[in-house]
């Protein structure tokens, strides 16, 4: 009788990891998410920053926590109308170094770790707003994902946010920027991301077959948000950051230039404002492109 292969032992403290489509999709999705990041933050800062994903783990929650970086600034994010929780943690010497790219300070050496003002969370929180839309726009569906930063986090190390046996996904960073290289980390509860991801594949599969389609009355019956343009302008984050009460912002528009009012991203038509009653209102003097819309009168 010839000796059987001895079976792989198992440990049962080690995390289970999903199948391999879903935890595929995962990885890609925060693969992309931080490289669409990059992207969008590029053109608010002073010098050039890089993400790099370093890797993608399963953690206990403990465990995680030791990886943080001390002493720590948490970001909290909010998923497809809360159904999921995100933390991401940067250290303070790399939060207050962004915050010195974004305020067009051309200091050369790093900047000391120190606790954020009020004020300073309020412009950073531009940055985090952009990272959860591209975490949004790169979820692996037909359709975005809602997301939203939500709140800074001052000692992230003590975080209630997720369970105390919970087992979560790490993504383990390194931001690259002009004072060096700094360690982050994002966590996401295990269960939740998983459960979305399996849910939005099942969503893809039982909608394979022919789209439907939509009569032209039941068309014309679905409502629409137009947004009417004022203006626009530029100003460098130290400038936004010393507005006060009172100032006044001078924009691109001639008073004598009709105000676009688009729909989606198309605009439709241009007019004067006006007011009715206590009620801002818009005149419209022209109309943008009348075969836009089915059934509209010639």
């Amino acid at each position: 009788m010839s000796d059987a292969a001895p079976l792989p032992r198992h440990d049962f403290q080690d995390p289970r990891r999903p199948p391999a489509g879903v935890w595929k999709a995962l990885t890609q999705w925060v693969k992309d998410a931080f490289h669409l990041t990059q992207e969008t933050w590029q053109p608010l800062l002073t010098s050039p920053c890089s993400f790099e994903v370093v890797g993608v783990e399963l953690r206990d929650i403990r465990e995680a926590v030791g990886l943080m970086p001390q002493p720590g600034v948490g970001m909290q994010f909010e998923f497809a109308d809360a159904a999921m929780a995100g933390l991401l943690v940067f250290s303070q010497k790399l939060a207050v170094g962004l915050l010195a790219d974004l305020l067009g300070d051309r200091q050369t050496e790093g900047p000391a770790p120190r606790e954020l003002t009020d004020l300073e969370e309020s412009l950073l929180a531009i940055l985090f707003q952009q990272l959860a839309t591209a975490f949004g726009e790169s979820w692996p569906a037909a359709q975005p994902i809602s997301n939203r930063f939500l709140e800074f986090v001052d000692r992230p190390h003590r975080t209630r946010l997720f369970g105390p046996d919970a087992t979560v996904v790490a993504v383990r960073l390194k931001l690259k920027m002009r004072f060096g290289e700094e360690e982050a980390i994002w966590l996401l509860p295990l269960d939740a991301v998983e459960s979305l991801l399996r849910t939005e594949a099942q969503s893809s599969d039982a909608g394979d077959g022919p789209p439907a389609t939509v009569s032209e009355g039941l068309a014309m019956q679905l409502p629409a948000t137009m947004v009417v343009e004022l203006g626009r302008t530029r100003l460098k984050m130290s400038e936004i950051a010393a507005l006060r009460v009172g100032d006044v912002i001078v924009l691109d528009q001639s008073i004598s230039r009709l105000l676009q009012t688009s729909i989606g991203t198309c605009v439709k038509f241009r007019g004067s404002p006006g007011r009715v009653g206590p009620r801002q209102a818009l005149l419209i003097e022209s109309v943008v492109g009348d075969d836009a819309f089915p059934g509209s009168a010639s």
